[in-house]
């Protein structure tokens, strides 16, 4: 029996979902076989990447032809292309990649724009939350596929002509994989994404972490899509259902933005939670803790959530039956005794917890080292030579000053060296110099 083809893939689940595809389509007179191991998706990636694929391609003829499939060029399969690869020939989509600059108080009115412009085509909107997703396909029921990164990868719709990330994934890889559904089996397509002036450096780090380039995108809100936000707004003071679904998506993106992957650009400090929920069209402002202290002047609060009725008749009278029931203390929590003989136990203060990494180690290098060697005061690239980057990438008339620009992507000395150590310390960590636990115990002090 010779073998005629060997088929590679990083995890078990697609080996599994390839072998059964081949059980469909192969002839009776060829047969096919499926060797599975490994322990979980990242592990199984990162065996392939470091020693994996050279161990298998030494066992392999020389006179072969060899094909590489991937939905990304960055760094790791470039490094692939050079070990498995002779003359290779790069094969890629017609995809137009853009991006837009706006408030976050005008991201629904210009999202309702672009659903206008292209009301002839088929477009996905990609949402950070299903929360989101739940109340903005409420308020927009224009036919078109909301979703979340859940349909980012391995669904494909045929035809599809516009991608809009109205909300920035949380890894970069995301926002690849989400542009991957427009531009397929030979079509055209376009890519928009949505993002506020302070995540403005994000469009450079696209380009350093995973090789893509943003046009700036111009857009003016149409005059039907400037009434949208008034409109929502009056639908949740009248109807409860959609009052609760605002509030949901709301204190859903906040959270979302707090945890985000990329803190270096996405900043929950630099967030605007009042803008925010103009943008999100509230009635009325949640209770959460990121808002305690917040100047909300710039908020209509004249609606009393109090007021805003169910739509539906029983869930309007039981919440009107709880509203009229007194409410009720809750007793103190009672404090059991000691027992005979012994002392009470002294409140022992636990350890301050140590800041954890959430990031990947290669998503946080990759970060830290581009943006230090990018930033940084002897990297060969001052600020100012950043802004006039930037300026030049953007354009001068495109809606935003230059010194705006250059507010936003300042960093200063001790911020710059800040990066070069935590860099330093990962790099460290990757070669095997020290262990997790000294890292960690580092990048916390």
């Amino acid at each position: 029996m010779e073998t005629g083809v060997l088929v590679v893939t990083p995890t078990r689940e697609l080996a599994k979902q390839i072998s059964d595809v081949f059980a469909l389509f192969l002839p009776p007179e060829l047969t096919h076989g499926l060797l599975i191991g490994g322990q979980d998706l990242e592990a199984d990636v990162d065996q392939l990447n470091t020693k994996g694929l050279n161990t298998i391609l030494s066992y392999l003829p020389k006179q072969r032809r060899t094909g590489l499939f991937s939905a990304t060029l960055n760094a790791e399969v470039q490094g692939l292309m050079r070990a498995g690869l002779r003359n290779p020939v790069t094969i890629t989509v017609k995809e137009k990649l853009q991006g837009t600059i706006c408030p976050s108080e005008e991201k629904l009115v210009l999202l309702v724009s672009l659903l206008e412009k292209f009301k002839d085509q088929k477009v996905i909107v990609f949402f950070a939350t299903c929360a989101s997703v739940s109340y903005f396909s409420t308020l927009l029921s224009s036919g078109v596929l909301m979703c979340t990164d859940v349909m980012a990868r391995g669904v494909d719709f045929p035809a599809v002509d516009w991608v809009i990330q109205f909300d920035p994934p949380s890894s970069a890889r995301s926002f690849v994989h989400r542009c991957g559904r427009t531009a397929r089996m030979g079509l055209e397509g376009s890519a928009m994404v949505f993002l506020q002036p302070t995540e403005a450096s994000y469009v450079e780090f696209l380009d350093l972490n995973q090789g893509v380039k943003l046009q700036r995108y111009t857009l003016e809100p149409s005059e039907g899509a400037k009434t949208v936000v008034p409109r929502a707004r009056a639908l949740a003071a009248a109807e409860r259902e959609v009052y609760d679904m605002s509030l949901r998506a709301f204190v859903s993106f906040v959270h979302f933005y707090y945890k985000h992957e990329c803190k270096l650009i996405f900043q929950h400090k630099e967030l605007d939670l009042i803008a925010l929920a103009n943008g999100f069209a509230l009635a009325h402002l949640p209770k959460m803790p990121e808002l305690k202290g917040v100047d909300a002047s710039g908020f209509d609060s004249s609606v009393d959530p109090n007021a805003i009725p169910y739509k539906d008749k029983g869930r309007e009278k039981e919440r009107l039956r709880k509203m009229s029931e007194p409410r009720v203390p809750r007793p103190p929590k009672e404090r059991r005794p000691p027992k005979e003989g012994k002392r009470p136990a002294k409140k022992i203060k636990k350890p301050q917890k140590k800041r954890k990494f959430h990031a990947s180690l290669d998503t946080c290098i990759t970060i830290l080292t581009n943006l230090t060697v990018a930033w940084g005061p002897h990297g060969g690239m001052g600020t100012s030579q950043w802004h006039e980057d930037l300026t030049v990438a953007w354009g001068p008339h495109s809606g935003m000053g230059t010194s705006q620009w250059h507010g936003d992507l300042t960093l200063n000395d001790e911020e710059l060296e800040e990066l070069a150590r935590d860099a330093r310390l990962l790099k460290k960590f990757k070669a095997g110099k020290i262990t997790k636990e000294e890292m960690e115990e580092q990048l916390g002090e």
